[in-house]
């Protein structure tokens, strides 16, 4: 089972040091999925590092019950039905939706606000990266198909469907002396 750790972000607890601190720290671990319960404030007023996380607006229904469902889904055999979910989250949000209406307040006055200029920067920062990802994706199968051509004009076949090693009465590239570093040919071009 995957650890899911979640914290709740208030307009004062936003930029506080400790906050950053322990979702970094928690963070760092590799099976846990860390994700914000945003009380008084938008998606779009959370701000890296922070931002990085999956945010759950706890004042609305659909959003606080995609979270559930995901909690569900972390505990592997002891999960519940997507019927018993449901039916437990529909009995239960009335009393939850006045409890979190009636949360003490915030000061609001802290509330940042970040300018159109400061999210079309963060909306440019994700667009570059998410393109690199995607170039970088493309390289990597670009390489595999490039290996797989290689295999091919040695007289090995490929089992595409099934992406397993190479079967034949041939010799894998490693045990005719050479390996896919050498002698195969490396995609590196653009899109």
């Amino acid at each position: 089972m995957q650890g899911l750790e979640s914290f709740c972000l208030t307009p004062s607890a936003l930029t506080a040091p400790w906050v950053l601190f322990e979702a970094g720290a928690i963070a760092k671990f590799e099976k846990t999925h860390v994700c914000t319960l945003l009380i008084d404030l938008k998606h779009q007023d959370v701000t890296d590092p922070l931002a990085q996380f999956h945010h759950t607006d706890v004042m609305k229904k659909v959003e606080l019950f995609q979270l559930v469902e995901t909690l569900n889904n972390q505990l592997g055999e002891d999960k519940r039905s997507a019927e018993h979910i449901r039916r437990s989250f529909d009995k239960w949000w009335p009393d939850l939706d006045e409890q979190l209406k009636n949360l003490p307040s915030d000061d609001v006055a802290k509330l940042p606000h970040r300018s159109d200029r400061e999210l079309l920067n963060d909306l440019v920062t994700l667009t570059r990266q998410t393109s690199l990802s995607v170039l970088e994706s493309h390289r990597e199968i670009m390489n595999m198909f490039k290996y797989l051509e290689f295999l091919q004009t040695r007289g090995q076949v490929f089992d595409y469907a099934s992406f397993s090693k190479p079967r034949s009465g041939s010799s894998s590239p490693a045990a005719a002396g050479s390996s896919p570093s050498h002698g195969v040919p490396v995609y590196g071009g653009p899109c």
